[in-house]
């Protein structure tokens, strides 16, 4: 523990290689953490090196932190929700999937607003 303390003050000095050794430290349980919420190994990469960007952005702040695993639970969690928002997929419907009563409605609806716009020039 002692030496994780040492770890995390020196990073928080700008210290690079310590800052490897806590990405060495930190690593799989970053990626175990995204993999369960995403179920993916490349989206896990990605928020992993997207969590370890954040830390080093931070890392003045890491000697403040009293519970890191707790911590970096918690930051991860956050980069996948960001990530699940980010590249949330829709369902793409075509034009013969579209129910006709709906196309057939959109389509009055646009043909009234125009009759409107003309009678009240």
């Amino acid at each position: 523990m002692e030496k994780v303390q040492s770890i995390i003050e020196a990073v928080s000095r700008n210290d690079r290689n310590s800052f490897n050794e806590f990405y060495g430290l930190y690593y799989e349980q970053v990626f175990r953490y995204s993999y369960f919420f995403l179920k993916n190994k490349e989206a896990s990469k990605e928020v992993v090196s997207n969590v370890f960007f954040s830390i080093w952005q931070s890392r003045t702040k890491l000697k403040d932190i009293s519970n890191m695993d707790t911590w970096m639970y918690v930051i991860t969690k956050n980069e996948c929700t960001r990530y699940l928002n980010k590249n949330r997929v829709y369902n793409k419907l075509s034009l013969e999937e579209i129910p006709v009563h709906l196309y057939e409605e959109a389509e009055r609806k646009t043909d009234d607003a125009v009759l409107e716009e003309e009678i009240d020039k």
